[in-house]
């Protein structure tokens, strides 16, 4: 049996662990989201080019988990005279802002950023969008708003 240290690499504990196949040579790796362990091959037999794979598959499938709820929560809204301000943010982070935060977070995992670089990029494209939104909806309210 092959030696653990050689072979897998947790790179987020509890989020991202990264481990070679017996068989093939080539990295795959497990993430979890949701609560979820999902396992996907990072395609690469090199570590460090794994790494990063295995990082850009765990963002992929974390923002498509998000949009999918906030697209829920965007449909439990509809025609909902209620919605608060509060509720109506939280689908656009759930949406949208989530769509750029990933966007911005993996590029800055293609850069080879730091950790705390990443999550500043992360941040800056939610924050990106939630300022791209709130300014959609004013321009909307300007150009429907009767004399």
């Amino acid at each position: 049996m092959p030696d653990k240290n050689t072979t897998t690499h947790v790179l987020m504990q509890n989020e991202l662990v990264i481990y070679r196949g017996e068989r093939s040579g080539i990295w795959q790796c497990r993430y979890k989201v949701a609560g979820v362990w999902q396992r996907a091959s990072a395609k690469q037999r090199d570590l460090k080019l794994a790494t990063k794979a295995a990082r850009e598959r765990m963002i992929e499938v974390e923002a498509t988990t998000v949009i999918a709820e906030g697209e829920v929560l965007q449909l439990l809204n509809i025609r909902d005279p209620d919605v608060t301000e509060a509720r109506y943010l939280e689908v656009v982070r759930f949406k949208t802002a989530k769509l750029f935060e990933a966007t911005a977070l993996a590029g800055a995992v293609l850069a080879s950023a730091i950790v705390n670089e990443q999550q500043q990029a992360a941040a800056y494209g939610r924050h990106l969008d939630t300022a791209f939104t709130s300014l959609m909806i004013c321009s909307i309210i300007q150009v429907t708003k009767r004399p």
